[in-house]
């Protein structure tokens, strides 16, 4: 796992910006747009771009990481709704490690290819993008009907596109 940050947006305290699973509530501090061909990887964490840049840049391990991310199929990405349609990955994970910069699993929570733990429905909702702010809400239904909800407002880093890495 390779994440490239700025100093800048290590300052996002906003009490909205959490992961909410069920009554559970969790923080998220940063957030990661990359671009990659047609589509958009969104990636939120709770820790903050300093946290994460000091363990991977200097082999320190990192735990208690919450990790989510989805992917949707638009490129750039703009003021809207998009549905369970348009993301087409996404994948929420409590209480993982980060250890020289490798990420190693810790529970997941919902993921899409799973037969038990995949939403049933999914709504995205960006509210406000800009360079460099993101206003969005994501709410996904698990099977088991379990609502899992994360919202941001704030600073975002934003990774070159990256579609040349893959070809």
């Amino acid at each position: 796992m390779t994440i490239a940050c700025s100093s800048d947006d290590d300052n996002n305290s906003n009490t909205q910006n959490i992961l909410k699973i069920g009554d559970e509530t969790y923080p998220i501090a940063s957030v990661f747009m990359e671009t990659r061909n047609d589509n958009t990887i969104l990636n939120f964490q709770n820790k903050s771009e300093s946290e994460l840049m000091n363990a991977i840049e200097n082999g320190i391990t990192l735990n208690d990481f919450n990790y989510s991310y989805v992917l949707i199929n638009q490129n750039p990405l703009a003021s809207g709704i998009y549905s369970i349609t348009e993301v087409i990955e996404y994948e929420v994970i409590l209480d993982a490690t980060i250890n020289a910069g490798e990420l190693n699993e810790g529970i997941v929570v919902l993921e899409d290819d799973s037969a038990t733990i995949s939403a049933t429905a999914i709504d995205a909702t960006i509210h406000s993008i800009t360079d460099t702010f993101l206003d969005i809400s994501i709410t996904f239904l698990r099977q088991d009907g379990v609502e899992i909800k994360a919202s941001y407002s704030g600073t975002y880093f934003n990774f070159p596109d990256s579609s040349m890495d893959n070809k």
